[in-house]
């Protein structure tokens, strides 16, 4: 009778076959899976790429280039360059001077000495003439139909470039020590012109810090603090500012991409040292997908706003990692630098709401300086600052605590603070539950200074 069963010889070579044959199945199953997924992604890439350039939004940092250089080409930006040149080399010849006699977060008042005071007065003749023309420029500018923007970067680049600030806050300085309100108050307003006009930045606040300090002692008259306190009266668009922060990101994003994917770029040698294999349309598609997230979140500026972004950012890592450890576009990985957009919008979020809090902090004690000078006396809670036109959410932090206000045993001081550690732009305890507001102010406390200058407001 014959033998049903293979030879040891045979059964070997069918073990063989298998061990050779079910790796490659596996193998090609894999990568006909890995394939589908790149295909599909990258449709939707191309798709979301072909949205973004019908609704206009900026797609890589060339794109962006060219609108700032069209800016750029407008009749009178030669002469703003040439304004901002002067004002960058005057800097120059006085800065180290000022480094050596002057505290930079110091306002000195005419009662008191300041070994400065000399090279202030120099350095305020010399500026006259550049403040002239920068008055006359702007008074050019407002003629014109929107903003000029001139030589500055757009606003989707980050901060615009502008050498002028140092010297209208020295100026203001100078002013502040010669007991000067009103010119003070010019300075202020000129200083919101410069970003209005020549940034293009509506809704631009006053230097909050400088303000905060000038209220320390008794500086202001009553026309002069109504005019900062005008200054004050709006509300930031932090929406767009958090749209501007998300674009500007996406733009560095999608150059990278090019840069790294075009074959074209990469041939001209300005390939810039990423992973070897580029990038996988699926870690494309994950990046767009989280920037369509992160745009539609509402109400920025916000705890909700804060909270719904750090959601996000918990799920975009869970998903990166997954990704990371599932996925066969994840190989090419495993050489080179994994690029990480929009890497800090926890903290920006975070301190757009912080921006909202020191806003309705400047604005809240200015109104109590304006209460006291129409009353003679001091608000005795901070609702009494509606009989100076405020209303109740402006004396609120985002989270609907009221800030904290006390006047001093003697009646000279009054004190506004926030809790600075609740607000904190890398505290995991942000609007934590079991939050309990200080009653007493941040001073009398063991906080540092720099956290009691961040926090609290003096008022005399």
């Amino acid at each position: 009778m014959a033998n049903s069963h293979l030879s040891p010889t045979r059964r070997n070579e069918t073990s063989y076959l298998a061990l050779v044959i079910i790796p490659l199945v596996i193998v090609f199953g894999l990568l006909i899976y890995g394939l589908s997924q790149q295909w599909s992604a990258n449709r939707y890439v191309q798709a979301e790429l072909a949205t973004l350039h019908a609704d206009g939004q900026p797609r890589d940092a060339a794109s962006l280039l060219a609108q700032r250089e069209e800016i750029e080409s407008r009749t009178g930006c030669f002469s703003w360059r040439d304004l901002d040149e002067a004002i960058s080399f005057l800097e120059y010849k006085y800065d180290g001077a000022f480094e050596l006699l002057d505290d930079a977060n110091s306002l000195v008042p005419a009662s008191q000495p300041w070994p400065a005071e000399k090279l202030a007065e120099d350095y305020h003749q010399e500026v006259a003439p550049l403040l002239k023309r920068l008055q006359e420029l702007l008074a050019t500018e407002k003629k014109q139909q929107g903003p000029m923007r001139a030589f500055t970067a757009a606003s989707v680049y980050g901060t615009p470039r502008w050498n002028g600030d140092e010297l209208l806050l020295r100026e203001f300085k100078f002013a502040y020590h010669n007991g000067d309100s009103a010119r003070a108050a010019d300075l202020l307003e000129l200083y919101v012109d410069v970003r209005k006009v020549l940034m293009g930045l509506e809704n631009s606040a006053p230097p909050e810090d400088i303000i905060h300090r000038s209220l320390e002692h008794n500086f202001w008259k009553a026309n002069d603090l109504g005019r900062v306190r005008k200054l004050l009266s709006f509300h930031p668009d932090v929406e767009k500012q958090w749209r501007q922060r998300l674009d500007s990101q996406l733009a560095g994003f999608l150059d990278n991409v090019r840069m790294v994917n075009d074959e074209e770029v990469a041939n001209s040698g300005r390939r810039p040292d990423m992973q070897p294999f580029g990038f996988a349309p699926t870690h494309v598609a994950s990046y767009l997908r989280l920037y369509a997230k992160l745009a539609k979140l509402p109400a920025a500026g916000t705890k909700q706003h804060v909270l719904a972004v750090r959601e996000v950012d918990d799920r975009r890592d869970k998903e990166r990692a997954h990704l990371t450890l599932t996925s066969l576009s994840a190989i090419p990985f495993a050489f080179g630098y994994i690029f990480n957009a929009f890497p800090t919008e926890v903290y920006y979020a975070t301190a757009f709401a912080l921006q909202q809090v020191d806003h309705r902090r400047t604005l809240t004690a200015v109104a109590i300086k304006q209460f006291q000078l129409q009353e003679g006396r001091w608000p005795s809670s901070l609702s009494d600052l509606s009989q100076v036109g405020l209303a109740a959410a402006d004396w609120k932090m985002v989270d609907g605590i009221d800030f904290g206000y006390r006047v001093d045993a003697d009646g000279k001081t009054a004190r506004l603070w926030r809790y600075a550690e609740r607000y904190n732009q890398t505290g995991a305890g942000m609007f934590d539950k079991d939050f309990q507001f200080p009653a007493t102010p941040l001073s009398e406390g063991s906080a540092s200074e720099s956290t009691i200058e961040a926090a609290e407001t003096a008022i005399r």
